[in-house]
């Protein structure tokens, strides 16, 4: 229950002239989190900023984001068409 207190966001990031999704933001209620945000990849990221990941077997990659006072981006190695 404790990251639901948290309130937490993401949001996509996009290039609109390709039509493409880049990356995302995760963000939280007061950009804090007492617990770590699981956040979940369709796949590899340019640069997981040292969090801990977890991916067994075909699972899509996840992330545990610890929000530390602002937004955290990752970028998409292959950008999603949309």
């Amino acid at each position: 229950m404790t990251r639901d207190l948290c309130q937490p966001n993401l949001v996509w990031d996009l290039d609109v002239n390709s039509k493409t999704i880049t990356g995302v933001t995760v963000t939280s209620s007061k950009m804090i989190c007492s617990e770590p945000l699981p956040v979940t990849f369709p796949g590899p990221v340019a640069d997981a900023q040292g969090f801990r990941t977890e991916q067994l077997g075909n699972d899509p990659l996840t992330i545990w984001v610890t929000m530390s006072g602002k937004p955290v981006s990752f970028k998409l190695n292959t950008p999603i068409r949309i």
